[in-house]
């Protein structure tokens, strides 16, 4: 139902068709996964890319450096939640390329964007931010939308996939 121009009851429980649909693909990878996120560390999905990586090619993730938000926005000082997602992304790329997956570390690829250096230094002011979300698996699965695949757009969220 729709009250006031808001979803009221759309899904009290969440809706986790578009994440369990690319949670499977993942699981059924055989040569790579590419994730293309501002955020790195949903649980279920990274579980389900470290319980293929050794039978894949190549894992890719493409995401925020982690002191995008070390500004302030709107006269707010953010850094925390770049202090927040730096620890989450250590902790991802630690699950994928330490300890057990050690020997799978070659496989595991991380990329931020940089600002381009010009002589002009206001020439690329403000935030490089990806806000976009895209994930391939094996040219055979592919979301393109602006709902990560979290929790949070899962059940809190009306972001779209």
């Amino acid at each position: 139902a729709v009250k006031d121009g808001y979803y009221t009851n759309a899904a009290p429980r969440g809706e986790r068709s578009i994440m369990d649909g690319a949670i499977k693909a993942i699981k059924m990878a055989t040569k790579y996964v590419v994730i293309e996120d501002q955020f790195m560390f949903f649980q279920d999905f990274m579980e389900a890319v470290e319980e293929v990586l050794p039978r894949l090619e190549a894992f890719y993730m493409v995401t925020d450096a982690a002191n995008t938000f070390d500004t302030k926005v709107a006269g707010f000082n953010i850094t925390a939640a770049g202090n927040m997602r730096a620890y989450h992304q250590r902790m991802t790329m630690g699950v994928l390329t330490t300890g057990k997956n050690a020997q799978y570390a070659h496989k595991v690829r991380s990329f931020a964007l940089e600002r381009l250096h010009t002589a002009d230094p206001k020439a690329y002011e403000g935030l490089i931010y990806i806000h976009s979300k895209n994930y391939f698996v094996d040219d055979e699965f592919v979301v393109v939308g602006s709902g990560g695949l979290e929790r949070a757009s899962m059940t809190n969220d009306y972001a779209v996939a």
